[in-house]
């Protein structure tokens, strides 16, 4: 069923202005994968595109990583002043708290409540995340063709001669 759902149309621009994207297509054939594991992830994913993360989406994943990764879990106070001082903005609690509960219906966060405080960590890895844009760009751009995709990523990179060689290196260490 993954494999299906790159044949729907999906709008990607109203994805990139962070607007919601739609569970049904126009002709009411759901689009989701209803807690599928993902690509072989571990990952549970209730819509494939949904995973897609706006810009400020990503800058509270950002905080949530480096605060998981040291173990601990994060208020939304907490987070606040982490967005404010690493991101030099001013978010208030409400949109914070609704860009959290849409990460949370993502699947890509989490929190457990404590009396009146909630605590958020993410559920996935930075690298988990950067996996299933790779599959992403893989599926939406080049169906799925590898060879095609790493020519155009090394083409546009205008890499050097050294970083070339160490291009072939790792893809000889494989």
């Amino acid at each position: 069923m993954v494999d299906m759902i790159k044949y729907y149309h999906i709008d990607l621009k109203k994805i990139k202005r962070g607007g919601a994207i739609p569970s049904q297509n126009k002709h009411n054939h759901f689009l989701g994968v209803s807690r599928m594991d993902y690509a072989g992830l571990g990952i549970h994913l209730r819509m494939r595109n949904h995973m897609l993360l706006t810009q400020s989406e990503v800058e509270i994943m950002e905080i949530l990583w480096e605060t998981g990764a040291e173990g601990k879990k994060i208020t939304i106070l907490e987070l606040i002043d982490a967005i404010n001082s690493k991101y030099d903005r001013e978010l208030k609690r409400q949109t914070v708290s609704t860009f959290l509960s849409h990460l949370v219906s993502k699947g890509v966060a989490d929190y457990t409540k404590k009396s009146k405080i909630s605590y958020y960590v993410p559920v996935i890895t930075r690298e988990e995340y950067a996996a299933i844009l790779h599959k992403e760009l893989l599926d939406t751009w080049y169906n799925g063709d590898v060879v095609s995709c790493v020519k155009s990523l090394i083409t546009n990179a205008k890499l050097s001669k050294k970083e070339m060689e160490k291009v072939k290196e790792e893809i000889n260490a494989l």
